[in-house]
């Protein structure tokens, strides 16, 4: 015992010989202050026994030197946790390698994380497998990056699969790749999806096949694009199918070229929908005749537009008439001319009316003329405008009657000049009731009189009003007598007196009762003599009133319209059959009928 040692001054500490420190009892030692410890020199510290040393309190730790630290051996390194979890980093860091090597596990479980995080690379790597068997959660989330990069594979075998399962993305991220290729199958089941998340390309090839072929569904959710995208052919064969389904997207934009190249059938089917619309796209380029053969409905109806455009001449010359109608609207409309001019006509016909829809205008007029030929009715009825409007006047020429009735109405109203002026006359005469209303006046001008001739009566009645007002005097001559009997009397008023002025005498000889009563004023005042005289006795009666009155021009004896009258003055309507004779409107009769034009309807 030393007497009085709590007043002895940091010169007089510094005095002691190693017999005085080494008698030195543990109510000596309680009673130094942290600087009088400071100013124990390295010999003196060193002649301190582990038990003297184990009686410092957490106070007078802190005033230990790094110096003195770094002197002490093993055996003095008695220290209890709480001792060495007041100690500050630099003090930590002056332990020897021989020091940390000689941690009990008592000890160890007594440092803090923070104390674990503030080791050396050096000290952390001294630490014995038995040491860190020992280490809690609390302790393992404290360790760095730099330490767990610093783990070698000796060491791992310490650690379990708990210990393993609470280490974040930081720290898996700095393993290195013989530590991971270490880890034992039921490690390996400890990794979190956190960790699977952090792994790099280089660290996935670290793995063996056995090992990927152990990790979890869980786990295969985390491995990232860049994680998939470095598995090795050997990794990938390795991977079963309830693997393949868990990958994320971003698991499955890592597959390269080579890496789907080897997936077996039964691995590719167990690609989703989901997943499948996912692999790029010279991912999909590469797979092989037997590969495509074995794609599944959803798997080609999820190929987008991107994809579909990137396949190959070969995949898509390949693909069946089942495959082609599988493509969804979004995939087809991938497809760009030289594409579409790889497909053969049965190919094309296999496509939905959804499909011809989502087909691009460019794809559409690549069309040929056999692909068009091969296509059905609804096909050709869901054009839009931009596809219709690409079809040549020779591919228009080409539709079969029965393409023509599939034709939709806006579809034919949509026909340019040139295409109506294709059409031949038996595809006119195709037309359905429905497809003739849809017809414009500019249609109906554009087309021949034979083009017309072959419309049947009731397709020339269901022409619309307005589109009556497209037919040239040139139609209306060559109208037969069914067609020209087949307009209704509202057909007729619409017709211009221009029009009406090109109806022969035979023509108009020919209207019924109540064709005549559609003639307006204008239309009857345009008549000529000839067509004037070819009214009979029933047109005569069936002439409305009003219509009449267009006729007060003219002299009406009973053999029927001589001459046009002069007009003299201011004389309303006088005609002159002979010199004196002369005669108004209210005298005017038909012929061989004897009434008044006033008592006529």
């Amino acid at each position: 015992m030393v007497s009085s040692i709590s007043l002895m001054n940091e010169a007089q500490i510094a005095q002691l010989s190693g017999s005085a420190i080494r008698d030195l009892t543990a109510s000596d030692i309680r009673e130094l202050s942290t600087f009088q410890i400071a100013a124990f020199s390295v010999s003196q510290i060193q002649e301190m026994s582990g038990t003297q040393l184990s009686s410092f309190s957490t106070t007078q730790m802190t005033g230990l030197t790094e110096t003195q630290i770094g002197a002490l051996t093993p055996s003095q390194a008695a220290f209890s946790g709480d001792q060495l979890s007041v100690l500050l980093d630099a003090q930590f860091d002056a332990f020897g390698v021989d020091v940390i090597q000689s941690l009990s596990t008592l000890q160890i479980k007594g440092l803090t994380a923070t104390d674990l995080g503030e080791m050396t690379v050096t000290q952390f790597q001294a630490l014995a497998p038995s040491q860190l068997s020992v280490l809690s959660v609390t302790q393992i989330k404290g360790l760095t990056a730099t330490e767990t990069g610093a783990l070698s594979p000796t060491q791992m075998t310490g650690m379990g699969a708990v210990q393993l399962s609470v280490m974040n993305g930081s720290q898996v991220s700095g393993l290195a790749t013989e530590t991971l290729a270490s880890l034992t199958l039921a490690q390996l089941s400890g990794l979190s999806i956190t960790a699977m998340l952090a792994l790099s390309s280089t660290q996935i090839t670290a793995f063996s096949p056995s090992q990927v072929a152990a990790l979890s569904t869980t786990q295969m959710r985390g491995l990232t694009q860049t994680a998939t995208g470095g598995m090795s052919a050997a990794q990938m064969a390795a991977l079963g199918t309830s693997q393949v389904a868990a990958l994320s997207m971003f698991g499955v934009q890592g597959f390269d070229v080579t890496q789907v190249g080897v997936l077996s059938q039964t691995q590719l089917a167990a690609i989703t929908s989901s997943q499948f619309q996912f692999l790029s796209t010279t991912a999909i380029a590469t797979l092989n005749a037997t590969q495509m053969a074995a794609l599944s409905s959803t798997q080609l109806g999820s190929l987008t537009a991107k994809q579909v455009a990137g396949l190959t001449d070969t995949q898509l010359s390949t693909m069946s008439t089942t495959q082609i109608s599988y493509l969804s609207t979004r995939g087809v409309a991938g497809l760009d001319a030289e594409q579409i001019d790889l497909l053969t006509a049965t190919q094309v016909a296999a496509f939905n009316t959804s499909q011809i829809l989502g087909l691009s205008s460019e794809a559409v007029e690549s069309l040929d003329a056999t692909q068009i030929g091969g296509l059905s009715a609804a096909q050709i009825g869901v054009l839009t405008t931009t596809q219709f409007s690409t079809f040549s006047t020779a591919e228009i020429a080409g539709l079969t009657a029965t393409q023509v009735r599939g034709l939709s109405a806006t579809e034919v109203g949509w026909l340019t000049e040139d295409q109506v002026a294709a059409l031949t006359p038996s595809q006119v005469g195709a037309f359905s009731v429905t497809q003739v209303k849809a017809l414009s006046a500019t249609e109906v001008g554009t087309l021949t009189v034979d083009q017309l001739q072959a419309l049947s009566g009731a397709q020339i009645a269901a022409l619309s009003l307005t589109a009556i007002m497209g037919l040239t005097q040139g139609h209306l001559q060559g109208l037969t007598a069914t067609q020209l009997n087949a307009l209704s009397a509202t057909q007729i008023g619409m017709l211009s007196a221009e029009q009406v002025h090109g109806l022969s005498a035979t023509q108009i000889a020919g209207l019924n009762q109540y064709q005549v009563k559609g003639l307006g004023v204008r239309a009857l005042s345009e008549f000529d003599e000839t067509q004037l005289a070819a009214l009979g006795t029933t047109q005569m009666a069936a002439l409305t009133t009003t219509a009449l009155r267009g006729l007060n021009e003219f002299w009406l004896p009973p053999s029927g319209i001589r001459k046009k009258p002069t007009r003299s003055g201011s004389t309303p309507l006088m005609v002159t059959e002979a010199p004196g004779e002369a005669c108004t409107l209210d005298q005017i009769t038909p012929p061989e009928v004897g009434l008044p034009l006033s008592s006529m309807t």
